[in-house]
């Protein structure tokens, strides 16, 4: 009996991948070097205190002036999803950003980086989509705030 469930919720696991996500680009990036850099763009004079986290992977706290980037570098897996905690003005101002997230499908838009401006209305992240027109490789604003 115990046989039967751990097969039907492997089987359900497996489904909801398959349904989930656009497989054959997905097993591509599958275990690829990703890298992300995550630019404060708020202006002149803004300093930027960027903590970003994945799981127990914990890369600790950085401080950026204007114009300044931060960026690392990790395997994708099927699971894998960064979150960046941001601070600035003094820290009045506080903002926490998924800077990768295989659910959103990053692996697909960003491969193989993620490039990151923050500004004061919000984050931006780098597509590369394509439209009837053609490529389109520009910052999108993700989060607004």
């Amino acid at each position: 009996m115990r046989m039967w469930r751990y097969l039907d919720a492997t089987f359900l696991v497996v489904l909801t991948f398959l349904t989930t996500f656009n497989t054959e680009n997905f097993a591509a990036a599958l275990f690829e070097i990703e890298k992300v850099v995550v630019r404060n763009s708020l202006g002149p004079g803004e300093t930027m205190r960027i903590h970003c986290k994945s799981g127990n992977v914990d890369l600790g706290e950085h401080s950026l002036s204007n114009d300044e980037s931060f960026e690392f570098s990790f395997t994708i897996s099927w699971w894998t999803m960064y979150r960046c905690n941001l601070y600035w003005d003094n820290d009045r101002r506080y903002e926490e950003i998924h800077v990768f997230d295989v659910s959103r499908q990053d692996h697909e838009f960003c491969r193989p980086k993620c490039g990151w401006k923050i500004k004061q209305d919000g984050a931006y992240c780098f597509r590369d989509r394509d439209t009837d027109q053609g490529s389109m490789k520009t910052f999108y604003r993700l989060y607004a705030w």
